[in-house]
């Protein structure tokens, strides 16, 4: 019976070395997967740092970010100002017609004078006329809303056009 009572307990102690054995074998695997999990928190934190710092640098002061916006603001209001103008040559020009204070023979200095600036100033295909163009400033140049006065080679006016009218 001491033999047999022998045997087991080397049996017990064979399956307690395996048992033991699979859970070392176990706990490395586990452990193994806990070091590969850290190191890769480790590696995308690293990445996350850094995407984290590229974003912030997005918004870092320009040194020249100040007087860009003010020139821009310049800019636009100088373009608002050039609006005004054309719109008050225009408005001049419709209000000039309808006195009839504006006649053939007219010379573009005085024209210019009572009048205004053109929006654009076109030479005709002939070489010889000049025609200005007025116009608001909310008005294309392909809309109907704008006045054309003609000059001849002598910068006297012969006769002005409405295309919408």
């Amino acid at each position: 019976m001491k033999g047999l009572f022998l045997r087991a307990r080397k049996t017990d102690r064979r399956a307690s070395k395996e048992s033991m054995d699979m859970t070392h074998k176990k706990t490395v695997k586990i452990s193994s997967i806990l070091i590969f999990c850290f190191i890769l928190l480790a590696l995308f934190a690293g990445d996350m740092q850094a995407a984290s710092k590229k974003e912030k640098k997005k918004w870092v002061k320009s040194k020249h970010g100040t007087s860009a916006l003010l020139k821009l603001s310049r800019d636009r209001s100088e373009m608002m100002r050039e609006y005004q103008k054309e719109t008050h040559s225009y408005n001049r020009l419709k209000k000039a017609i309808g006195a009839g204070s504006l006649k053939p023979g007219d010379s573009a200095k005085d024209v210019k004078r009572k009048i205004g600036d053109p929006v654009i100033v076109l030479k005709e295909n002939d070489g010889k006329t000049t025609r200005w163009v007025f116009k608001p400033h909310s008005a294309s140049y392909f809309s109907d809303e704008k006045i054309y006065l003609f000059f001849d080679e002598n910068n006297k006016l012969i006769r002005g056009e409405s295309p919408g009218k």
